[in-house]
């Protein structure tokens, strides 16, 4: 072969090498950019849901939305303090009512992982001074899974006066525990903040750190979770929000209320931020094992595991799948996270105008996730 015949061969080598690189690069490129245009529209789908609702007073508070655990979307709307009409953001504080239940159900799990107690230990192996003929017969499990029996502290008249001053948690139990049970443990599933009240308990004994502490080492300060805590009476917090309930369309603030009543059941504060911090760290394990994680997320009566409610749902584009999170509600603040357990999707919802609506956004945003 010439010269020149080798030269013309290695041109055209070079020339479909190109057009295949080039073709390749064009490919991965419109990909990348379809990708992108997709989100952005989901975005903007997201933001105009939102929108819509807080126009219509529906919603007042911090947004984050998640694919894959990474946040796609963030905003706040209205404000954390009307007086001063200064407005909401994602490093915005709010308190989460209950969603504090899967916080302190991680504890205890984390505890157990440290073999310190057991899911079939008993109430009174921690607090012996609790009446035996209860005590000696409910389990954590049975606290952490609504199944105790013990009636929910927050329908006791007492309450009204109770919640106005600061209690200690091993007085607080004594409200309650003497009454009858609604049932025998195990052999039902009712909501009771009473439950994670006496875990808390369990917590503070096992540990021999007050539950803020514990929270502290053995979640917060991990996760990195800078701006969550316990919220205290009267204590100035940065970027806190105001709570507030709507009386005949009116904005107006919500009662005062002491949080050493609702402690380990519901007296967490976080932001949105910090919660995608969480979300995450139960989907790579580095709170907890996945054996651990697994316990929590295995239903108890159809519904609700440790700390979180499970439920199955039909996505938009017919899939199956398992949602988990929880609500919360506390004087003048909602609360709501939703987490797709096969895909690690969520929407985080952080409301301080008391909105009875979360659950409709969260459903209205998961229709724009999955309508494909």
């Amino acid at each position: 072969m010439s010269f020149l015949n080798v030269l013309a061969f290695l041109i055209s080598k070079s020339k479909k090498h190109f057009i295949m690189k080039a073709f390749l690069t064009t490919i991965i490129f419109l990909s990348l950019n379809f990708n992108y245009l997709c989100a952005q529209i989901n975005t903007e789908r997201i933001d105009s849901v939102i929108n819509n609702h807080f126009e219509n007073g529906e919603f007042n508070g911090s947004a984050l939305v998640t694919e894959n655990g990474k946040a796609i979307y963030k905003n706040g709307f209205g404000y954390s303090n009307f007086e001063w009409e200064i407005k909401n953001s994602p490093d915005t504080k709010f308190a989460i009512g209950s969603c504090t239940k899967q916080f302190t159900a991680t504890l205890i799990m984390k505890l157990i992982e440290e073999n310190k107690l057991s899911l079939e230990d008993n109430i009174s192996k921690y607090i012996p001074e609790y009446p035996a003929d209860k005590g000696s017969k409910i389990t954590i499990h049975n606290l952490l899974s609504h199944t105790s029996g013990i009636p929910d502290f927050f329908g006791l008249p007492q309450m009204r006066t109770l919640m106005y001053k600061e209690n200690k948690p091993d007085d607080f139990i004594k409200t309650f525990w003497d009454l009858e049970l609604d049932f025998e443990p195990g052999s039902q599933l009712k909501y009771s903040n009473s439950g994670y009240f006496i875990l808390g308990v369990i917590i503070e004994k096992v540990t021999g750190l007050s539950y803020a502490k514990a929270l502290k080492e053995y979640i917060f300060n991990p996760l990195q979770m800078n701006n969550s805590g316990v919220l205290k009476d009267r204590e100035v917090l940065k970027n806190k929000a105001y709570g507030y309930i709507k009386v005949n369309e009116i904005y107006r603030t919500a009662p005062y209320f002491n949080p050493s009543g609702a402690f380990s059941a519901g007296a967490i504060y976080s932001t949105v931020e910090d919660l995608l911090k969480w979300q995450n760290s139960i989907n790579s394990n580095s709170i907890l094992s996945q054996e651990s994680i697994d316990k929590m997320l295995t239903v108890n009566f159809s519904r609700y595991g440790y700390g979180f409610a499970i439920l199955e749902k039909t996505l938009e584009n017919g899939d199956i799948v398992t949602l988990f999170g929880h609500e919360g509600q506390i004087f003048g603040f909602r609360s709501l996270i939703q987490i797709i357990k096969e895909d690690n999707c969520s929407v985080i919802l952080l409301d301080n105008s008391q909105s009875t609506e979360l659950g409709k956004i969260a459903s209205e945003i998961r229709k724009v996730l999955y309508k494909n």
